[in-house]
This record gives structure tokens, C-alpha cells and sequence, in this order.
């Protein structure tokens, strides 16, 4: 693909492809802009009080850098990291969220966006990424996750699937977990046909 044809992404996109690969059809094809819930409200507004305000913060061994804005033409693949945690040796991805954390390979959207920040902090400062930390606003402790080599090439086939979709417009299957559709922005134009 050339570069003038490859179709940019977003770690947030990796996220939705995950949690439904229907929202990126929605978002990307159709052009969609749902109204934002009451969930984005609220998740909006607390990384801008905890998150979007910083610039830097020390410890005596920790420093984190906020709002690491990442782009790879390579890899045509952009992120906004919350922040980026380094005790000089590391470099750690940390996310910010208010809504519940998932578990399992296939549910877990929130580790699949930080594995693809993970990717793009690789590339930008040339240093193997093997951690990423989520911290949810509902649990006492983040939950730190050891990456692996396959997960991260996991993600890079990703990439390409979600950029036939676009590319394409072919409109893939809803998720296989349909509780998600409860809450969903999308589910008056999906209705899971």
C-alpha cells in the first residue's frame, strides 16, 4: 500500500473494533457522529480534570509525561496517551478510565488500545514496551499487563482488518457479546441485523 493510500487509525479505533467491529463501519464509513452518552460525558470530563491539565509530574523515582500525543507514518497509526510513566529504565503506557474493567482475550478493548499505544511508544522512542497500566477509576490499584510479542502482532493484523472495512466499506458482523448493545450510540441504525 502506498503512502498516500494508507488510511490512518486511531488507538481508539483499535479500542472500538474490539469492544464492536460495527463502530468502526459507523464511525469510519458512514460517517456517523452519534450524540455523545451521559458515560463519554462523564469520562470526558474527569481526564479533563485528572489527565488533560498535566504536562509533567516527579517522584523520587517516577516521572510521568501527560498528554503524549504519538503518530507513525509507518505503522499509519496515531494515539493520544494519557500518560507515559518511566522510572528512567521503562517506558509505561498508562490509560485512565471510568468504566468497567474487562477481562478475557476477545472483551478486552481497553488493553487492545494500550497495546497499539504500546506499539506506537516502540516506534516513536526506539525501546521495547513489555508493560501497560489501566488504572479505573472503581478499583483501589491499577491493573498492570505483560505484553507479549503476539499480542502486539495480534494488533498489527488488527490494523489491517479494520482498514479493509474502511477501505472496502463491507460491514462486519456486531459482536459476539450482545450485552454490549445495551448501551451502545449505534444500536438504533444496527439493531444487530
Amino acid at each position: 500500500m502506498t503512502r498516500e493510500a494508507l488510511v490512518y487509525l486511531t488507538t481508539r479505533d483499535v479500542q472500538e473494533y474490539v469492544y464492536c467491529p460495527r463502530f468502526i463501519y459507523f464511525i469510519r464509513v458512514m460517517q456517523l457522529r452519534p450524540q455523545p452518552t451521559y458515560k463519554m460525558k462523564r469520562g470526558n470530563a474527569k481526564h479533563e480534570q485528572l489527565i488533560r491539565r498535566h504536562m509533567h509530574e516527579k517522584d523520587e523515582t517516577i516521572e510521568k509525561y501527560y498528554n503524549i500525543y504519538l503518530r507513525d507514518d509507518e505503522l499509519g497509526l496515531i494515539g493520544l496517551l494519557d500518560y507515559l510513566e518511566t522510572d528512567g529504565d521503562e517506558l509505561i503506557p498508562v490509560e485512565y478510565k471510568t468504566g468497567n474493567p474487562q477481562s478475557g482475550t476477545e472483551t478486552d478493548y481497553h488493553r487492545a488500545q494500550l497495546v497499539a499505544q504500546a506499539l506506537l511508544v516502540e516506534r516513536r522512542f526506539h525501546r521495547y514496551v513489555r508493560r501497560v497500566k489501566v488504572i479505573y477509576e472503581k478499583l483501589p490499584a491499577p491493573i498492570i499487563y505483560d505484553l507479549s510479542g503476539a499480542e502486539k502482532i495480534r494488533i498489527l493484523r488488527m490494523l489491517d482488518e479494520i482498514r479493509t472495512i474502511i477501505q472496502k466499506e463491507i460491514m462486519p458482523p456486531p459482536t459476539p457479546h450482545e450485552a454490549k448493545c445495551q448501551d451502545c450510540e449505534f444500536w438504533r441504525v444496527c439493531l444487530r441485523v
